[in-house]
């Protein structure tokens, strides 16, 4: 994540169920990765990803009848610049890294976005929008020892699921995972 041009990536699958009782034809999916913290802009960028001509990034396109779902084959992969400043998030404890180092630079990827799709009766796209964020499960390292409450908190090595990640750290895929966040919109 560090260099001459600083950046932050990660790849998330989207599996989406046909909850409906029609078949959806020529589904794709359509996002993007961001860093954005303001919910308004990220209102912006999810409409600009789910409207006009459709931008993927050669997401396959599959059938998907009623109570089915697209089996793990739509993807997006992200890649978004570090903001030239970071300012210092305002966020409750809980939702920052217990470890981190202080004054330690944090941010918060997301992933937004929409699955298209048709009916077999037309050719009209329809789609359902998506906002996830990415979560870091913390847990203590071997052989470090840390201050009393952090201990407690992360006792029996159960991770500290948190919204947060620490600029210049890699963390490995098993210890992340997706938390659906408010927002988006629903099927049109």
């Amino acid at each position: 994540m560090m260099g001459e041009n600083p950046f932050v990536s990660a790849t998330i699958v989207v599996v989406a169920k046909n909850i409906g009782k029609s078949v959806a034809l020529n589904v794709t999916i359509h996002g993007m990765m961001t860093l954005t913290e303001d919910s308004q802009r990220l209102d912006q960028e999810e409409s600009a990803v789910c409207s006009g001509v459709i931008r993927t990034y050669q997401a396959p396109v599959v059938t998907v009848f009623p109570d089915d779902d697209t089996g793990y084959g739509l993807f997006i992969p992200g890649v978004a610049s570090l903001p030239s400043k970071i300012e210092k998030p305002h966020i409750s404890a809980m939702d920052a890294p217990l470890l981190s180092p202080p004054n330690s630079k944090l941010i918060s990827p997301k992933f937004l976005g929409c699955v298209s799709y048709t009916y077999p009766t037309s050719s009209v796209s329809h789609h359902s929008g998506f906002r996830f964020a990415l979560q870091y499960g913390e847990t203590i390292p071997k052989g470090e020892h840390v201050n009393y409450p952090t201990t407690m908190l992360l006792e029996n090595n159960n991770p500290h699921w948190v919204d947060y990640c620490v600029v210049g750290k890699n963390i490995p895929a098993k210890e992340l995972r997706g938390h659906q966040l408010f927002g988006g919109f629903n099927a049109n």
